[in-house]
Order: structure tokens, then sequence, then C-alpha cells
């Protein structure tokens, strides 16, 4: 059955559309038949994504009612009545058409566009094909003839413009793509230097890469097709696991990205990466944020795991997932949902959501099943070490001028933004209350232009890319840039000028290249190591989680070493762990203290200076003049958290220097910068008062006061005054209670701040922030409601009465006048949280170790559910990683179960003061 809708009607619009594709000098007439051929189903394709919509919405006025089965059913039985579709479709033809387009002139004028310019693509492909016949011998033997032009193989960019596959006349097959292939060339090119240069030894280890053939022609180039193809025996499996360990060294030296499981095709033994425009990525931050975070490109190329969230699952964590990566592990077979029809053809066609089976080509086969890597993991290891030896070995000339590095004439492609939210907004513009306002695509790019500057985008080029993007969507191209990594030129995919870069990333990326070492290649091949196969906690007490911790350790070029963890939210990729709080090296750094200082070991000590060594760096560099722009100012993985962990590592590692660094990072948190800032204690500026009240009782200074002092005033300037209750109303739902985003976050800052200057209003402004809280107060259940009011109330550090209890018990500490009245909830929030049922995860924020600590710092017993084995967020599908972090990893396990077995005063991390 068909899957165009009203192709009835669409494919001789289609074709109609193809005849018009003129005759052209040296283009033999059975070439150009067979562009109209293959652009006739292009088009028509593109017509039914542009006009089935609104010819939908005329057809329901003319149909008969529908039978409940209509809804209910995927397939329409046999004989389901076509008669009114039919008649339908024989009206339009007839003349019925040429009305609608009448009625709707802007839809008119946009199939009209993408018919010119689709015209126009396949007049350059056969031009193209023609002025370069002789150029193909190599890929297709002398005088190839076309026998089939395939269109719309890849998004439309410039003008209609897209990848195509030819047929030739002798079955061979090539692939057009509308821009130059000089990065294809260069990289193809790298890959032949870099085997030439390998020691026998090395060749065995790494196996010759095998590139497809390829002719960039400047404005245009072609490649020889690519076809997956299985592996023969688990000799050749190994063997493409080797050269895929090659390729990731080789991308991650380029800077590259895209490079997803559809960009690499497993031709049997081989791996080939068939779309490398994205090399030389742009930095993602400035330089000094850039040297701190040191996120290789491995971790961004596409070839690591990265976990898609698909319908059909109670949650994300329980649901179905898709592997957009091109390693990792081998999941389901899986379908992605998408806009569609069913019941096409028949009168009882709807539009629905229907599911679209996905094959990743980028996995290698034998015998019919895909390969899982974990038992190829250390050819895979050792592959990417022998590249990097080689490349390490030879820096001097793969970093020379005009050496391997130089990709002249390259142009590559930056994304601005991810395609699948370009997709999603040019079928936005299809429905029918958009489809004929000729100003709708100017507002749906100016909704997506409200997004921040992109890193490496000046604010100077920004608004011309925004420009160049808008133009792009009123032509129902998907937007795309490219760059010249030389000199930093940027274009729009049709070759419009739109400015310069403001650092070229070549220079970036061969100053890297000098600068690669045996360091470099022990790092790159730990992460990958860890990422596709993590070792294991065999116990949870303090000791082994420290050693684990210590050992999983990455090592830096600063000489300081960081971890590496999945993003908790999906889609769940891999990244350094950063250096905050929350799930950063601060926070481990502190455990690793904390447990070095309860067991005696030194090496721990060390390790814990190692972790916040690129912290002190950046601190100390003249570029990071500014933190609070670059982090956000709090608890967690922002600057309040950042400022109390040294405050905290000052005291655990006997080293007042962490100090200072606490206040030099203090005063990079310009109060004048970032004048729009989130409120609470997690994200916001709460967080860093609450820092910064720390700071000032351990290194107390004038400067430091009014700093706080000031920002304090600026939290309470955030809130809104109801008779006596100070309320922080967030942008959407109601107020919140609650530690890490709600009324109990604020009051602890304000009375922190309140206290360290000796400022009474402050104290007060905290006694009001709890009297809206107390509104909140649910006496049936001795709790506060969640976020989510429709959920049970939580029993946590982020919401609910563990939270509630810890910020009480700070207060108390803090002002215990001013708190007296405080006591009896106190006891409340202890005794909902002592009586809870396990929270069916294990961590600080959201589980029962953070309700553990709670507990236990205030001297209650802990029941026996508490001490259950621990369930991280990462042990549930598809991940069962190790995250290594603090409120929500390993880390916080080791910090709980250290703090049940130290001296009362050893500081507890959830909260300063505590």
């Amino acid at each position: 059955m068909t899957t165009l809708p009203f192709g009835g009607l669409f494919r001789p619009l289609g074709q109609a559309a193809a005849i018009g594709l003129d005759a052209l000098p040296g283009v033999a007439e059975g070439w150009r038949m067979a562009a109209i051929r293959g652009l006739a189903d292009h088009l028509a394709d593109r017509f039914a994504a542009i006009a089935a919509p609104l010819v939908f919405q005329l057809f329901e006025t003319r149909r008969p009612p529908l039978p409940a089965a209509a809804l209910l059913l995927d397939r329409p039985p046999a004989g389901t009545s076509s008669a009114a579709h039919d008649a339908f479709i024989a009206g339009l033809i007839a003349g019925g058409w040429q009305a609608v387009c009448a009625r709707h002139p802007v839809l008119a004028s946009r199939l009209d566009r993408v018919a010119a310019d689709g015209r126009a693509a396949a007049a350059d492909l056969l031009r193209a094909f023609a002025a370069d016949r002789d150029r193909l011998a190599p890929l297709t033997g002398p005088a190839p003839d076309i026998t089939t032009i395939t269109f719309g193989l890849s998004d439309p960019h410039g003008h209609g413009r897209g990848v195509a596959r030819v047929g030739l006349a002798d079955g061979r097959a090539l692939a057009f793509k509308p821009r130059g292939l000089a990065p294809e060339a260069g990289f193809f090119a790298l890959l032949g230097w870099l085997d030439e240069r390998m020691s026998a030894g090395q060749r065995r280890r790494l196996p010759p890469q095998h590139c497809p053939a390829v002719i960039d022609c400047g404005s245009h180039g072609w490649m020889a097709w690519v076809k997956r193809a299985p592996c023969a025996d688990t000799a050749e499996v190994e063997a493409f696991h080797r050269r895929l360990g090659g390729l990731a060294a080789v991308l991650d030296l380029l800077g590259a990205n895209d490079v997803h499981s559809d960009n690499l095709i497993a031709a049997g033994a081989t791996p080939v990466v068939v779309d490398l425009e994205c090399l030389f990525g742009l930095a993602a931050a400035s330089p000094a944020l850039d040297r701190l975070e040191a996120t290789p490109a491995l971790l961004t190329t596409g070839l690591l795991p990265f976990l898609v969230p698909l319908p059909g699952g109670a949650s994300h964590r329980g649901g179905l997932w898709r592997n957009m990566g091109c390693l990792g592990p081998v999941l389901p077979a899986a379908t992605v949902p998408e806009n569609g029809w069913r019941h096409i053809g028949t009168d009882w066609i709807r539009r629905a959501t229907v599911a679209v089976p996905v094959e990743d080509p980028c996995r290698a086969v034998l015998d019919g099943q895909e390969v899982d890597v974990t038992p190829w993991l250390a050819a895979l290891v050792d592959g990417h070490a022998a590249a990097m030896e080689v490349l390490i070995a030879h820096r001097e000339a793969l970093t020379a001028a005009g050496g391997p590095l130089a990709f002249t004439g390259t142009l590559c492609r930056h994304v601005a933004l991810p395609t699948e939210s370009y997709r999603r907004l040019l079928v936005r513009l299809a429905e029918p209350d958009l489809a004929d306002d000729p100003e709708a695509p100017a507002a749906q790019a100016a909704r997506i232009a409200r997004r921040p500057p992109q890193p490496g985008i000046g604010a100077g080029l920004w608004p011309g890319l925004l420009a160049a993007e808008a133009q792009a969507l009123a032509r129902l191209d998907v937007p795309a840039f490219r760059f010249d990594p030389a000199d930093g030129r940027l274009f729009e995919a049709d070759g419009r000028p739109i400015g310069r870069l403001d650092q070229p990333p070549q220079a970036r990326i061969i100053a890297r290249a000098r600068g690669l070492s045996d360091l470099d290649r022990l790092r790159m091949g730990g992460m990958i190591g860890q990422v596709l196969a993590p070792a294991r906690v065999a116990a949870t007490d303090y000791e082994t989680l420290a050693a684990h911790l210590a050992a999983t350790a990455l090592p830096r070029r600063d000489g300081g070493i960081d971890w590496i963890r999945p993003l908790e939210r999906p889609p769940i990729a891999w990244r350094p762990a950063g250096h905050g709080l929350y799930h950063g090296a601060v926070g481990i750094a502190l455990t690793l203290a904390q447990a070095g200082r309860l067991a005696g070991r030194t090496d721990w000590l060390d390790a814990a200076r190692a972790a916040l060594l690129p912290l002190h760096n950046f601190i100390a560099d003249p570029g990071a003049d500014n933190a609070l722009a670059a982090f956000g100012p709090g608890y967690a993985d922002g600057l309040g958290g950042m400022i109390a962990g040294l405050v905290w590592a000052a005291e655990l590692l006997d080293d007042p220097a962490w100090l200072d660094d606490a206040a030099r990072l203090a005063r990079t948190a310009d109060p004048d910068v970032a004048t729009s800032l989130p409120f609470d204690l997690h994200d916001g500026l709460a967080g860093l008062v609450v820092a910064l009240a720390f700071l000032q009782t351990r290194a107390p200074s004038a400067a430091l006061a009014r700093q706080m002092t000031h920002q304090a005033d600026r939290l309470i300037a955030m809130a809104t005054t109801d008779g006596e209750a100070l309320i922080w109303q967030p942008a959407r739902g109601a107020a919140l209670a609650g530690l890490a985003h709600g009324q109990s976050g604020m009051a602890v800052a304000l009375a922190a701040a309140g206290v360290a200057a000796g400022r009474p209003a402050l104290l007060d402004a905290a006694r009001r922030a709890l009297v809206a809280e107390d509104r909140l107060f649910d006496a049936g259940v001795a709790n506060w409601p969640s976020p989510d009011r429709r959920q049970r109330p939580a029993t946590a550090w982020c919401h609910g009465a563990a939270g509630i209890a810890l910020a009480r018990q700070v207060l108390l500490t803090l002002a215990p006048e001013v708190f007296a009245d405080r006591r009896t909830e106190l006891d409340t929030a202890l005794a909902t949280t002592a009586g809870d049922r396990p929270s069916g995860a294990g961590d600080l924020c959201c589980g029962d170790a953070g309700r553990r600590i709670i507990l236990i710092r205030a001297g209650q017993a802990v029941p026996q559910p508490l001490c259950s084995p621990p369930v991280l967020w990462s042990d549930r599908p598809p991940l069962a990683w190790p995250d290594p972090c603090l409120f929500k990893g390993l880390a916080g396990l080791c910090h709980a179960d250290a703090l049940t077995r130290g001296q009362p005063a050893m500081p507890c991390f959830l909260l300063p003061f505590s």
C-alpha cells in the first residue's frame, strides 16, 4: 500500500513539475529522463509534506462520517471504501487544485519555490556529471552513463540541495553531494598519512583504513557509494573494531562531531564515515573555560553511546531507547515516532503518529547479528592507542605548514541548532493555520532566535547568523552554516557570507595536536574503556568507594584529574563531570579528602588535591574574570557550590590556600553581570549567598561582606510580598516548599547572610520566607508538597520533609533565638523522614543516602530500610553505569558511609552550617 498521502494528487503534480527540467548542453537525454523520474518522486514527497495537511482539512468536510474502527485500527480492513477519497482527488485533478491554489496563494508560492529549487538542483547535478565525467573514471570506469537518480537523501540546504544517489549503467553507484568534499578528501588523506608512518607492529594492531574514493570539485563532490556488509568471520570483526579505534583517535584530533549512527557504515571489516562536514568544531566556551572543562571531541563525535528515549515505556528510565552512537549497547530493535498518516488512499485516511523502523548501519554484523562491542573492547582501545602513538611521534610533520592538518580549501559545517529542531519547525509550518500565512516562517524563526548566542559565535556575528537562518526557513530549507576553519569566514549553505568567527578553529586544533602526549593517549583510551565497559563497585563502604573513585580518575594535561559521567537528563551522553559540587570534581574531591583523613590514606588526599587543581588554575587564569556568567550562581553545579567546596577543602586538606582560591572565585561573582538569575538554592542566587556567608565565617573581609549583603538584598528583591510572607514565585506553577528549589533554601541563605553580616533585617526576611512555606504544609501527611502537586510528597534533600528538616537544623544553629519556634516543626520533619518508606533511590539528592545523613546528623536512629543496598539513578535501564558524582552517584554513598563512621565535627556537604 502507498505511503504517500493523497498520492493521486501529488504524484501528478510532482511529475508535471519535474518535466519542466530543461534539456542542457552536454547532458544526454537518457540522463535527463533519469533525473526527471527521480525528481518527480522527490517533489511528490516534498509537496505532500508541505500541502497534505491542508488537503486533508479540505477532504474532511467532504467525506462521510467515520466509523469507530477508523480510529482504532492501524490498517483498514479489505474492502474499505475509497469512493469519497477518489472522487475528491479526481475533482482536484480536474481543476479543483487550481482553485485551491488561488485561495491559498502563499501555499502555492511555496510549492512553486520547492519545484523551482528541485529543478535547479537536478540541473546542477546533471551539469556537474557532464563536466566531471572524465574525472569520475577512477570511481566508475570510462564514460559512465546515468540510469537512475534518487534525490532527497539528506535535509534540503541552500535552496533545496541535498545528497543524491546516482545509479550507473554498470550497476555501480555514486553519492553526489552539493558541497565541496575537501573535508572528506583531507580526512582520508590524513588516514593514509597515518598508515604510511606506522611500523610493522603498529600496522598489525591497526590495519589500514579502507577509504571510499572521493572527488572534490569545490562547489560539489562525488563519492563511491558505500553499502553495509557483514563481516565474514571473527578476524574481520576484530579488524573492524581496531580500525574504529583508529578512526576515534583521528576524529578526536580534528574536533569532529555529528558522526552518529547514520553517518558511519559498517562495510564488512571496515568502518567508513560517509559524512565528514562537521570537522574542526568550534570551541564550546571561552579559552579559560575550555581549558577548565577539557571536553575531548571524542565524547561529542557521536561514536560513543548517545541514548535517546522513545515513547512506549512507563518513563524515560524504563521505556524504550535508541542508541544513536556508533558504539555501546545493542538495544532491542526500535521504531521512531513521526508525524504520518493511517489508512492512506481510503475514505478513512487520518493523521497519526506512526512508528518508523530504524536501522543503524554503523555496527558490525556477524552471522546475521549485530556485534556487541564489549568482547572487542581491547582491540578497539589498542587500535586507538596505535593511532595515537603515530600521531604523537610525528607531531612536527603533522602540524607543519602545508601538512596533513592544512585541509586547504575546506568548508566545514557549524550546527547552530539541532537539525531535528529545524525539522519540527518545518512540519509546523505545514499546518493549515500557518500554510497560508506569509509571516509564519519569520514568526517561527523569531521564536527560535530567542536563544542566547553560541560560544564561538561573537555577539556581532550572531544577528547575521539568525537572519540567514530565517531566510533559509522561509524557503523551507533546513538552515546550514559553513565556515573556513583556517580564516573563520562563515557562510550560509547557499554561499552568502555572514561574517567571521571569533577564533578560527584550525589554529586551535593544530595547537592541540602540537601538544599531544602519552597522557592524551591514556586519557582517551581510559574514557573509551570506562564508557563501554565500566568497572563495577564490589561494596558500598567508604573505603571501597574511595578506592574506586581514585582508580577511575582520568589524567589531564594540566596535572589534574577528572571523571566522566552520564548526563542524567535524556538524551544520555557521557561528559567530564565538570567542576561543581553536585555533579562535579569538587564534590568528588571533598569525598576523597574526607575518606583520606578518616582512613589515613595520603594517596586519596593527593587525589583530592589533583581533582581541585583544574579549578585552581581556572581561578588564576586572567581570562576567568566572571565565573558567575560561566557557571551560574547555584549551590549545585554553580559558583556557590564551588566556593563552599573550596572552604571545606581548606579544612579537610589542612591548607588555607584553598580559602584564598574561594575568595578569588567569589570576587568574580560580579553582581552587575547576568542581571537575570534564578533564585533557588540549587541553581540560583540563594546558593551563592549561602556560600558567601560560609566563606565570610572562615575568611572574613569587608569587601566580601558588602558583596554578600548586596546579593542577599538582590535575592529579597526577587520575592513578592503577600501579607507577612515573602514568596519566590517560579516562572511556572505555584510557589515551592523545600530546600533545593523552595522557600527553605531562600530562608537558609538569608539567615546565613544575616548572621555573618550582623543584619537583623536579613534574619527577618528569612523568617518571612518560612511563613509562605507554612501555608503549604499538609498536616494530614505531616509533609510539604512536591513540585508536582499530583505526586505523593517526597521525603528527600531536594523536596519534602528531609531537606526541610536540614534547613531547620541550620536555622536553629545559626540563630537559635530567632527560630526557636521551629523546633517542633523540625521534630515533625524528622519523624516524617524516619517513618517514610524507602524511596527507591539511593543517592544524596533524591534518595535514601541523603535522608540517612540528615537523620544521623540530627541524632536520630536510622531505620533499617534506609540501610538496604542503594540503587542509583544510573543503575537503571539502559545504563548500569557507575556515576561517580556526589549528589547523584558513588561519591555520595562514600560520603554517607564516612559520616556514619567519622567524628561529629566531620563536615556534611549537603549544606553549609549543617
